[in-house]
């Protein structure tokens, strides 16, 4: 609908990552182009994530679980929140980094994915901190790695999935579009009222509450980073061969 209505200013698309940089790599009928049919206007947030195991793996790092994974090639089970999920290609991209592989099992959603893997029904999972948290605490799953954009505090002790396998990295995120050919005098005057009110002290108060990372920027930064998560996952989509109709 946002694609195809005036390019005035009034008409927005709020939108994750997985909606703009995978979507249409997956789905042959999508009706929208991510790069030819929105002009960015402004990144909101982006999601800090971690990598979690059931201790029965026997892994506590993120080096144990790959030196496992390459003693057991194809045995090991990580969970998604379904094929083509961001939680998918995540997965899939870090496999690649790490020279492993493992077995995908896709969920309908990534509260089933965790459950899974609290359950020891699967082994690992890359999931949202918010999720994920309860299970740290009480000891059902170890957290090998965080993931995404987690805040310095989020996590205290545990290291960053980027500290082993820099080019593993897959950061979610939200962020809003206007309909492509929109006035770049509305596209700027957008932007600095979203970054106004990504500064508001509540807004960024209840963020941190959630370990969510409030990110702002420019249109040119959001343009930026959709066009290099579109290159990714189109290498990625392409060398598993995902379809998903």
């Amino acid at each position: 609908m946002v694609a195809k209505a005036p390019a005035d200013g009034y008409t927005l698309l709020s939108s994750v990552n997985s909606i703009m940089a995978v979507n249409p790599l997956v789905y042959s009928k999508i009706s929208y182009d991510p790069l030819r049919d929105f002009d960015a206007v402004s990144m909101i947030v982006k999601y800090s994530e971690v990598l979690i195991a059931h201790p029965s793996l026997g892994a506590k790092s993120v080096a144990e679980l790959v030196a496992l994974a390459k003693a057991r090639p194809k045995q090991i089970t990580y969970a998604s929140g379904g094929n083509g999920h961001t939680t998918h290609l995540m997965m899939e991209l870090f496999q690649r980094k790490a020279g492993i592989a493992l077995v995908h099992v896709p969920y309908k959603g990534m509260s089933p994915a965790v459950q899974a893997v609290a359950g020891a029904e699967t082994a690992i999972v890359n999931v949202g901190l918010g999720l994920a948290r309860p299970h740290i605490t009480s000891g059902r799953v170890i957290a090998l790695a965080k993931t995404g954009f987690p805040s310095k505090e989020a996590l205290s002790g545990v290291p960053a999935l980027t500290a082993s396998y820099p080019d593993a990295e897959y950061i979610p995120w939200t962020a809003v579009f206007a309909p492509k050919g929109a006035p770049r005098a509305i596209v700027a005057r957008l932007n600095a009222e979203t970054n106004k009110a990504l500064a508001a002290p509540e807004f960024l108060k209840r963020m941190a509450e959630l370990d969510i990372a409030v990110i702002g920027g420019s249109p040119a930064d959001l343009d930026k980073t959709l066009r290099v998560d579109v290159a990714v996952n189109r290498e990625l989509v392409k060398s598993i061969g995902l379809k998903l109709d």
